[in-house]
């Protein structure tokens, strides 16, 4: 008949089994150590990353008001031993060992405030928000200014719109020529400048009569013409301006009382004859007007002929004025 063994336990047996248990229970401990010591933030980060932490964050979270009160307590615990220790230092009594030992107890405080002020932010995520603002430079967004349009070439051009060929007529011919003045002149006119280069003026007197002319390269000249009578009353003016566009030119006669220097009548003429190929039109104007002997208007009488129409405007001595048109006999007046 056999023998039956006893049973032995796992446990049971040399103590190098049960060494190697422990050092697999040591082994898992450290791995869980180093990876909750990898998962750890870094000061200052932001509670949303304690996740595991959650309720612990939280409880400190809630006593923060707590907390607050306890920083001032620090600070007015740092401030008296400042005060204590300046007011020794005047006394002098002790004066190593008080040193030393403010020193100390100031120092302590100070690390615990310190300690203290980065657990608070450490815990409600001030401190991401100070890393955030020291960190962070905010470069404001460059702003252009738009640059103007130049609007004046082309008002010029709209006012006259062979402008580009005067700018580049101008380029042929020397500086101060009269064919340059001519040119510059007209590109002046078109920018709406009154300057005006080149400009030649006579004046003349015969007798009575006094002529003057005035001649501007490029653009006209002008010329008047007018005669006196013995008292030095002008009773006749002639004016001429003629440019590349046409002729116009003005007749005025006055035609005074014998006895009183009141103006008795005043014919005026207005004829403009428009050169070739010009946008100029073809246009006469007469004006009449009788005065009274006291100087008030009695009547006065235009007529126009243009485009083949003739037009009579009459104004009597108590303002009310009439028009009439009519075709002329001449087509072309």
């Amino acid at each position: 008949m056999g023998f039956k063994q006893p049973a032995k336990s796992v446990h049971s047996g040399t103590s190098s089994h049960r060494s190697a248990l422990t050092m697999k229970s040591e082994y898992d401990a450290a791995a869980k150590y180093k990876a909750e010591q990898a998962a750890a933030p870094e000061p200052g980060s932001s509670p949303n990353k304690l996740a595991p932490l959650a309720p612990i964050v939280g409880g400190l979270i809630a006593r923060t008001a707590g907390g607050q009160i306890i920083k001032k307590v620090v600070q007015k615990g740092i401030q008296k031993g400042s005060q204590n220790l300046i007011k020794n230092l005047a006394t002098g009594k002790g004066l190593k060992d008080k040193v030393m030992g403010y020193g100390k107890t100031l120092l302590k405080q100070g690390a615990i405030y310190a300690g203290f002020d980065q657990a608070v932010d450490y815990f409600t995520g001030d401190g991401d928000k100070k890393q955030e603002t020291t960190n962070t430079t905010v470069t404001p967004p460059k702003t252009t200014k738009k640059k103007k349009s130049n609007g004046s070439y082309s008002k010029a051009k709209k006012n006259d719109p062979n402008l580009e060929s005067y700018i580049s007529g101008r380029k042929k011919h020397a500086k101060g020529s009269n064919e340059y003045n001519a040119f510059q002149n007209k590109i002046n006119k078109a920018y709406g400048s009154k300057t005006r280069h080149g400009v030649e003026t006579s004046s003349s007197t015969k007798g009575r009569k006094t002529t003057s002319t005035k001649n501007t390269p490029g653009l006209g000249s002008f010329s008047t013409m007018s005669k006196t009578q013995k008292d030095g009353d002008v009773k006749l003016r002639k004016s001429t301006f003629s440019d590349d566009r046409g002729v116009t030119t003005k007749k005025t006669r006055v035609k005074r009382g014998v006895i009183s220097d009141n103006v008795k009548s005043r014919k005026s003429k207005f004829v403009t004859k428009a050169t070739p190929g010009s946008d100029l039109a073809d246009k006469k104007t007469r004006i009449k007007t009788k005065y009274t002997k006291s100087g008030d208007v009695k009547s006065n009488k235009r007529v126009t002929k243009q485009d083949g129409m003739r037009t009579v405007t009459k104004t009597n001595k108590k303002g009310k004025t009439t028009t009439k048109t009519r075709k002329t006999l001449n087509p072309f007046d």
